[in-house]
């Protein structure tokens, strides 16, 4: 699953059923910018190897006036607002739930994304656990 949420509570993903590559970066780096038409977007992610891939650099490198990158300090889950949305669904919305295969896994945790997307104060809530500092909504 890759995903992005900002503070007004709005979360976008992507689930797959594979391990990300730089390719998937890109694809939902693109998926950002058409949602997003004519805003500017930041990301702020980790240091992990899709995210530095050639791929993704060169994508970003065509799409710098559209798009700005920050990462975190490594080992700072604490400070990714998305680790906080990504506990809602893990702890809460997901807890004892063991699928029977794969593509159970997949529906749902996709169903599951989706209800919470639906969710924005709630996704917006958990954003404020970060220890990022953020602007008011």
């Amino acid at each position: 699953i890759v995903s992005a949420v900002n503070v007004k509570g709005e979360l976008y993903f992507s689930v797959h059923g594979h391990d990300l590559t730089g390719e998937d970066t890109v694809l939902f780096l693109r998926k950002l910018l058409k949602e997003l038409a004519g805003r500017k977007v930041w990301v702020v992610w980790d240091g992990a190897g899709i995210h530095r891939s050639k791929r993704v650099k060169g994508f970003l490198e065509k799409n710098r006036s559209k798009i700005v990158t920050r990462r975190f300090p490594s080992y700072a889950p604490e400070l990714n607002p998305d680790e906080s949305v990504w506990n809602l669904a893990k702890h809460c919305d997901l807890a004892n739930w063991c699928p029977k295969d794969r593509g159970e896994m997949r529906w749902v945790i996709t169903k599951e994304m989706r209800k919470l997307k639906s969710q924005k104060m709630r996704v917006a809530s958990a954003i404020r656990h970060a220890k990022i500092p953020l602007p008011p909504l």
